[in-house]
């Protein structure tokens, strides 16, 4: 018992607590930095926060010798059908189409073993996550979407017959009805693709909408940045010889699900937002929709900012579901070239102009920041699998530096094409893909359009090669060639890539079955 006249004693009650709290907070804010800078090096010579010389530089030319597998995979190639790994799949809710939702879950078990992350996904509590966040997005589309046998056969297109109307209300607000639900849609809640849809409709329209069917997109254009998917998306278009029938070339709808606010979960909402984007395509029953959003092989959605990659498989394991119909187009670029063309683009991109001084600069930084990526990634390699160090590390470590701030970014990762396409082909069928070789489509554009259209089973009809060739954008711009020799990308950071992404390559070629995809002659 303390007296309360007892002051020494008192005193030093009241020290201890001060010292004991402060101790825990060093802790905690030691803890905290630690785990925000877990590649941080305290070399101060070394700008990235990467101790370069703690990492012998042969690593970098035997990136693909570290790939982990589970001891049941026998080959990089060996297929996941064969290692199937049970998921408990716990309550479905009472959802109606229970058969949809375990046909998910099994391709979502299916796609993390192919990906080597089931263990991971176990190991951080992420399984059951992945399951519920499935759960809501089938519970979402399907409180709008029927399943794939409601779909009309008098369209092209995934369509199906509903009353969807469409009004401007006060302040840009569309009030959106469909199948009988009545939807308030407010353009300030949205941002980028969605608001735009959302003014196009009410300026295209003059504020009013009203069809007897709603569509989805039968064509993805999907992936991968700066390889020519513009270009890819126009010979597309051009094949079809029909006027533009969605309002926003790249929605981003599946990877975005939603409004950017916290949280982001996808609403019914969020699902109209994204069917107005095809309400053109209503209009004529010979249409054929195209959502050429570049990312969505390439990501996934994040239902909170900062979630962790619990969605990893979610669209590989859904879409094919909610359209097993729909086929994808995907347009490879040597990754070499793509990650200095995407580094130039992050600059434009946020509207960034750089002085004559500093894009003389560019070849160095890029090349400093490549050997930073390039050290990380295989630091990572020595204790992780190829696929969490390519989801964790290649787009998460610091990207920005004194010498150009605010822009030039690696994505290293983008360009480990197998990584990202092997997530799709485990549970996806083969033949619903189309790949494209960037370069073979600047230098054949017509033999690589008309084996385009036969893989979507168009006929083109009277269209010329000329109008075709009319898709193709200025050369340079394309390619990202710079007549400047002082711009180009040094000779030594482009073997230093070229030695990096070759086992990456050689792997996505055997997965494709197509040796273009090694760029030998590129």
């Amino acid at each position: 018992m303390v007296l309360t006249g007892d002051k020494p004693v008192a005193l030093r009650i009241k020290r201890n607590v001060l010292v004991g709290a402060t101790v825990i907070l060093i802790t905690l804010a030691l803890y905290l930095v630690i785990k925000s800078w877990n590649f941080r090096d305290s070399n101060e010579n070394d700008k990235y926060g990467y101790n370069l010389a703690s990492v012998p530089p042969t690593v970098i030319t035997r990136s693909g010798a570290h790939r982990k597998y589970p001891s049941n995979f026998t080959s990089p190639m060996a297929s996941p059908h064969d290692q199937f790994m049970h998921i408990d799949t716990g309550p479905i809710d009472n959802l109606q189409h229970t058969s949809e939702i375990r046909t998910i879950y099994q391709r979502l078990d299916v796609c993390l073993a192919s990906a080597n992350m089931t263990e991971y996904f176990r190991r951080d509590g992420y399984l059951e996550k992945a399951q519920e966040n499935a759960r809501h997005y089938l519970k979402v589309l399907r409180s709008i979407i029927p399943p794939p046998e409601g779909f009309s056969e008098a369209y092209k297109s995934p369509c199906w017959e509903t009353d969807f109307r469409a009004i401007t209300k006060e302040r840009g607000q569309i009030l959106s009805e469909i199948g009988g639900k009545s939807i308030l849609l407010n353009p300030m809640e949205y941002s980028g693709s969605p608001r735009n849809v959302l003014e196009t409709i009410r300026k295209t329209f003059r504020g009013r909408f009203a069809s007897n069917v709603a569509c989805l997109p039968k064509i993805f254009v999907a992936g991968f940045p700066k390889c020519g998917t513009t270009f890819l998306y126009c010979l597309v278009t051009k094949g079809l010889g029909l006027r533009q029938v969605q309002t926003e070339k790249e929605p981003h709808w599946w990877t975005n699900a939603g409004p950017r606010a916290n949280p982001w979960k996808p609403a019914v909402k969020d699902v109209v937002v994204y069917l107005l984007n095809f309400v053109l395509g209503t209009l004529d029953n010979q249409a054929v929709t195209v959502d050429a959003s570049v990312e969505t092989i390439l990501e996934w959605p994040r239902f909170y900012r900062g979630e962790p990659p619990v969605n990893y498989c979610l669209l590989p394991a859904l879409i094919p579901i909610i359209l097993p119909t729909s086929k994808y187009i995907v347009a490879l670029r040597n990754p070499v070239s793509m990650l200095y063309s995407y580094f130039w683009f992050s600059c434009s991109q946020y509207g960034i102009k750089l002085s004559s001084e500093q894009k003389q600069r560019i070849p160095d930084v890029f090349h400093d920041r490549v050997v930073a990526k390039i050290t990380a990634f295989n630091f990572c390699l020595r204790s992780e699998s190829l696929e969490w160090c390519t989801v964790n590390i290649t787009n998460s470590i610091k990207q920005f530096t004194p010498e150009l701030p605010k822009c030039g970014r690696v994505w290293l990762g983008r360009g480990l094409y197998y990584v990202h396409i092997q997530r799709w082909l485990s549970v996806a069928p083969r033949e619903k893909f189309h790949f494209v070789q960037m370069e073979e489509m600047s230098r054949e554009t017509g033999k690589v359009a008309k084996k385009l259209w036969d893989f979507l089973d168009i006929i083109p009809g009277d269209l010329e090669l000329h109008d075709v060739n009319g898709c193709q954008k200025n050369e340079q711009h394309a390619v990202g060639y710079h007549s400047d020799t002082r711009l180009q990308m040094r000779r030594d950071t482009a073997a230093i890539l070229e030695e990096f992404y070759r086992p990456f390559n050689q792997w996505l070629a055997d997965l494709i079955g197509d040796r273009k995809f090694l760029w030998e002659n590129t």
